[in-house]
């Protein structure tokens, strides 16, 4: 959890879209806080009236699991009053299952309203502060983090914009298909010419030791496309990868050892992916955890539809485990939509839609 360091509730409302990673608008954002710390983050499309009851069900029993001290309710208004209709129905479930509102805000042009009648806040509203001003959101910068202008903007960090050439599809489709072959050990002529089944999962965890390094910062050159998005087909890829970018996820400790063993000879399986010391102090922070969202992201923008979907996992997996909903929905989205019989994926998906929290394994 994130301790806030925040005066007042104009500087909570500014950050909010950076925890989002987008401006929200016509939504309802659900703040859980554990006395100076910020929890769970929640947005919700505005609902009208008759619609409402059943949106804030939906939350509610997360909200119950979550168990936090307080929570604040902030509505994101294009027109005044869209928001009330399921800020209230919120505000009768946290009475029902024992939460604590401390306040219901709007931000609405420009402006924030308290919306309790407290007496204290001015009716015609007080203008938000400039971002420049607020001491928490230069954290937010010097992290790398910025506010897309909306969801759309955020599905766009996943969406397949970016294809290969033909003949690297067809590459991918062979990577994937010797590997898939010499998994089940069947006897057909490999296409690439790499029969062994270690081979092609240490030129795979390789090709990603390289990608998580920052080798391919800006471009992805097509002859490392193959190893990126054919190795992930072979599930144990998959999932050692998952493991060792978001080791609160899954534990390296259920795969088979030669897995683990060809991870390790490419990548620091104890301490994370490499990178360089003077982008981060230590993997596992922060900083870290942006910089491996925008190459798992430059990665899912590449990845054409039938290949798509185990690298967008391995994006929502990591973006979960470091509590960020909104972007595990989003490479979720894309790959339900592309492969919607996924397994792992809709796994996650209902972990996402129920709130289940992954928690750090002990040492």
């Amino acid at each position: 959890m994130q301790t806030l360091s925040v005066s007042g509730p104009a500087e909570l409302l500014t950050i909010i879209p950076y925890q989002l990673g987008f401006m929200p608008s016509r939504s309802v954002v659900i703040l859980c806080l554990h006395d100076t710390r910020l929890g769970m983050v929640a947005r919700l499309d505005a609902q009208p009236r008759e619609l409402a009851a059943r949106a804030a069900a939906q939350v509610l029993e997360v909200l119950g699991r979550e168990a936090p001290t307080s929570v604040l309710l902030v509505g994101f208004e294009d027109e005044p009053g869209e928001s009330r209709p399921l800020v209230d129905a919120l505000t009768t479930g946290l009475v029902a299952i024992g939460v604590a509102r401390r306040d219901r805000l709007v931000v609405r042009a420009g402006r924030w309203y308290c919306t309790d009648a407290c007496g204290t806040c001015p009716i015609e509203g007080t203008a938000m502060p400039d971002r420049v001003d607020v001491p928490a959101v230069a954290g937010y910068v010097a992290l790398g983090r910025a506010v897309l202008p909306g969801r759309e903007a955020l599905e766009g960090l996943f969406a397949g914009t970016d294809p290969p050439a033909h003949e690297v599809i067809e590459a991918i489709d062979a990577f994937a298909e010797d590997l898939d072959q010499a998994t089940r050990h069947r006897r057909t002529p490999p296409i690439l010419g790499w029969s062994d089944r270690e081979e092609l999962r240490h030129a795979s965890f390789a090709a990603w030791a390289r990608l998580l390094r920052g080798d391919f910062d800006t471009d992805l050159p097509g002859q490392h496309l193959p190893a990126l998005l054919g190795g992930p087909r072979d599930v144990h890829v998959r999932d050692a990868l998952i493991a060792w970018l978001s080791p609160t996820t899954l534990s390296l400790d259920h795969l088979p050892p030669s897995v683990v063993r060809a991870l390790a000879e490419h990548c620091d399986v104890r301490g994370g992916p490499e990178v360089d010391a003077a982008d981060a102090a230590a993997w596992f922070g922060v900083d870290e955890r942006d910089m491996v969202q925008g190459r798992l992201g430059l990665l899912c923008r590449r990845a054409p539809d039938p290949h798509a979907a185990p690298v967008l996992s391995i994006a929502a997996a990591h973006a979960w485990a470091h509590g960020d909903g909104a972007r595990a929905s989003a490479a979720l989205d894309r790959a339900l939509e592309v492969e919607p019989d996924h397994r792992l994926c809709h796994l996650l998906r209902q972990v996402v839609e129920h709130g289940i929290r992954f928690e750090p394994r002990s040492a």
